[in-house]
């Protein structure tokens, strides 16, 4: 029973480095989730390079500014934390002055988050 439950798991599984490569997308169209939208570093779209990705990190561009999460946070409790309602992985990191989250999901996409304090609050839903 437990080598069934063991197979089911891993077939549950996604290799996260599918997800290395180039993304794109725009900001919601929620005036909630697109505050401050047009300054920097939050534009109408958001370019996404990809370059590694694990189950404990995530490094690459965001609009070509360098993004790479936060090294501790895989030892934290904030690695269990999902940013989306069935997000594979959420990463947290510093992009210029402001926080991002990227967040994978089992369907191909990508959510990016940019947050600044309470002047920068945006959402952008990414594709291939």
């Amino acid at each position: 029973m437990r080598v069934i439950a063991a197979l089911l798991l891993l077939a549950g599984c996604q290799d996260l480095h599918d997800f290395q490569g180039n993304w794109h997308g725009g900001v919601s169209a929620d005036p909630n989730l697109s505050v401050g939208v047009g300054l920097p570093p939050a534009n109408e779209t958001v370019d996404l390079t990809i370059t590694y990705a694990d189950h404990t990190r995530m490094s690459g561009t965001i609009n070509q500014m360098p993004f790479a999460s936060f090294k501790y946070a895989s030892g934290d409790a904030l690695a269990e934390v999902r940013v989306g309602g069935d997000a594979l992985r959420s990463y947290f990191g510093a992009l210029g002055s402001a926080l991002a989250i990227v967040s994978l999901f089992p369907d191909q996409r990508v959510e990016v988050r940019i947050i600044q304090g309470d002047q920068l609050f945006a959402v952008y839903d990414l594709r291939r």
